[in-house]
């Protein structure tokens, strides 16, 4: 399994088993339905590359961690309210474990954006929280060898040997 894969992974179990109430979706595609309360997307969006370590070669790797939320109000809460509950509590989670268990060497937030969109009679609120993540991983070189048809071998003569 690559480590983008392992990374969106451990975030999402991470989330999903510490806001037990709430399902974690673990690709861009939320199957969110009509009446459904709230539901979190993980995804790993933009990645960028830049040289660490030439021999062997290593890679700073520089993602964006996508978490979504989607919320609609609830008949006690409001949509502003839950979207800022659930965003502290997902950066509190996060926070604990910085290193997503040595996944990445670290884990910053970068920004929090929110808004409102109407489906029908249903207003929902939604976030997106962006996350940069920095690891460092060698990539999977293969070294193309020769057949081995034979040597040539030459002894000389004299002194002992």
């Amino acid at each position: 399994m690559n480590r983008r894969k392992l990374i969106r992974n451990y975030v999402a179990s991470l989330l999903a088993n510490s806001l037990e109430d709430v399902p974690v979706y673990r690709s861009r595609r939320i199957p969110i339905e009509r009446g459904d309360c709230r539901a979190i997307n993980v995804s790993i969006e933009k990645e960028r590359n830049e040289p660490f370590a030439k021999s062997p070669l290593e890679l700073k790797k520089r993602s964006e961690l996508s978490i979504e939320l989607i919320v609609t109000d609830d008949e006690d809460e409001n949509s502003d309210d839950l979207i800022d509950d659930m965003t502290a509590k997902i950066e509190e989670i996060l926070h604990f474990d910085e290193s997503f268990h040595n996944l990445i060497d670290q884990c910053v937030l970068e920004q929090t954006e929110t808004y409102f969109a109407r489906e029908g009679e249903e207003e929902r609120g939604m976030a997106r929280m962006v996350y940069e993540i920095t690891y460092f991983a060698i990539p999977n070189q293969t070294v193309e060898l020769n057949e081995f048809t034979g040597a040539r071998v030459h002894f000389k003569e004299g002194n002992g040997a």
